[in-house]
């Protein structure tokens, strides 16, 4: 399951991010050092362990936001900021700048995991890409875990459990912060003010109780149940936004000593890592449901659109279309768009039954043969009829009418002009074959009589003595 969620994705993530302005690596080093500063205060009443560890889930958001190129200048700045925030709290400067360099190998190790095999900055906009966050989360925070442990070690006797306690925290700010900065645009139609109204009203109802009543009810996770409606039907970033606060407040009231994770009999480590098991709780059922109502609209909408791609291509098309089934001996039609009730509607009762007619038997005998069968309408109108049974449905047809008769004119011109051609060259043949045999008939009638008188302007010729006039007359004979 883990290699196919990290395979690559061609068809998921948005354009490669653009170079991160020069205040907004201000905003960002000021962000995580102040909120490195105030984790101090989210620890609860006589604990030593912080129950939130924001700076992680602001440091993942901002390297989010930053090209591939910047990655490792941003990983060196949370390691430097990170590892100053350490030592203004009062660490050890050794300690300080392991714990710098253990936060900058977190983000960096989400940030590779996130992005790896893929070539654009992911989206949550589907449900693998909330498995592959999840996942980079938990890898990244764990190593952290592991890198705080070990630095610990030699100073504190539950240094794994501390190591535990970090990892846990870093991966509840991560998943409830850092998607924020990768959220899709918003789709579909907005969801009533009424229902937003309503819930907000539920939520804020349910939190009270929490912050009243404590962990005496079995009411600790119901505010899940009521984030998940919110995930599924607000907008993406109306929905992590609510998440959000939800989740600080829950924070503020384990924090103040109230609420469901701040009851009799529990130390505060423990009510610690309740509030993290909540906000990490909530952030994922929030992201899960969050994507897959949102990949569910996108495939609604794509659908939508190929049909009514598909509805107005087959409404507004030249070819008559008919979706029947056959009952018993008759049929019943069950799609005609407007060209097929042009053509059959004069044998389509008004029960849409298809009466016995022309455009029937042709449709049984294209049916029965297999080919496109022509019929020629007592108007002059030539149809031609398709039938074919529809895959997988045998007793349904799909018919198909086409008015062909402006072709069937166009070719019967067509053969009325070369028949025409035919017979005018067939007459020029015959008027060249009779050229030819009159030329050889008076050719050989005309030779006889010109060889003869031929034979007699010879033989004056050779008589005698003759007047020199009739001697030119003789010559201008022969020669002619």
């Amino acid at each position: 399951m883990v290699g196919r969620l990290l395979a690559p994705h061609s068809a998921q993530g948005s354009a490669p991010a653009k170079a991160l302005p020069w205040w907004m690596w201000i905003l960002a080093a000021i962000a995580i050092f102040v909120l490195s500063q105030l984790s101090v205060l989210v620890t609860p009443q006589g604990g030593s362990v912080a129950a939130w560890w924001p700076a992680a889930g602001v440091s993942v958001l901002f390297i989010l936001w930053t090209p591939r190129r910047q990655w490792w200048a941003f990983v060196l700045m949370v390691a430097l900021v990170t590892g100053a925030a350490n030592a203004v709290a009062g660490r050890p400067l050794a300690v300080s700048v392991c714990f710098g360099i253990s936060n900058a190998i977190e983000t960096g190790v989400f940030t590779l995991l996130l992005h790896y095999r893929l070539r654009h900055r992911l989206v949550l906009d589907r449900v693998s890409g909330a498995w592959r966050f999840t996942l980079a989360t938990i890898a990244a925070s764990s190593v952290l875990g592991v890198l705080v442990g070990t630095v610990l070690a030699q100073s504190a006797s539950d240094a794994a459990l501390l190591g535990a306690h970090a990892a846990a925290s870093h991966a509840a700010a991560i998943l409830l912060l850092a998607p924020f900065a990768i959220l899709p645009p918003h789709i579909g139609q907005p969801t009533p003010a009424g229902e937003i109204v309503a819930q907000i009203l539920v939520l804020t109802g349910i939190l009270v109780v929490l912050a009243t009543v404590g962990s005496g009810l079995p009411l600790t996770f119901l505010p899940v149940g009521i984030i998940a409606w919110a995930a599924f039907r607000f907008p993406i970033r109306a929905a992590y936004t609510e998440t959000l606060i939800a989740s600080v407040i829950v924070l503020a009231l384990t924090v103040l000593g109230l609420g469901p994770f701040a009851g009799a009999g529990l130390t505060p480590e423990v009510s610690a890592l309740l509030t993290i098991l909540f906000i990490f709780m909530v952030a994922s059922t929030s992201m899960f449901m969050s994507t897959a109502s949102y990949q569910l609209r996108t495939a609604i909408r794509s659908a939508r659109s190929t049909t009514e791609l598909v509805t107005s291509g087959v409404v507004d098309s030249r070819v008559g279309i008919l979706v029947v089934a056959q009952e018993g001996d008759a049929w019943r039609v069950l799609l005609s768009n407007t060209a097929s009730r042009t053509i059959a509607g004069s044998e389509i009762d008004a029960d849409r039954r298809w009466r016995a007619g022309p455009l029937l038997r042709a449709m049984a005998e294209s049916l029965r043969e297999g080919h496109l069968v022509t019929h020629s309408t007592p108007d002059g109108r030539v149809i031609s009829v398709d039938a074919s049974r529809i895959a997988g449905l045998a007793e349904r047809v799909s018919v198909q009418f086409l008015d062909v008769t402006e072709n069937a004119r166009a070719v019967e011109v067509r053969i009325a002009a070369e028949q025409d051609r035919a017979r005018a060259l067939a007459a020029q043949l015959d008027l060249e074959r009779r050229q030819i045999d009159f030329i050889a008939t008076a050719s050989h009638e005309l030779r006889t009589p010109i060889t003869s008188v031929t034979g007699y302007l010879e033989l004056v010729e050779e008589a005698g003595e003759l007047p020199a006039q009739s001697r030119e007359w003789l010559a201008v004979a022969s020669r002619n």
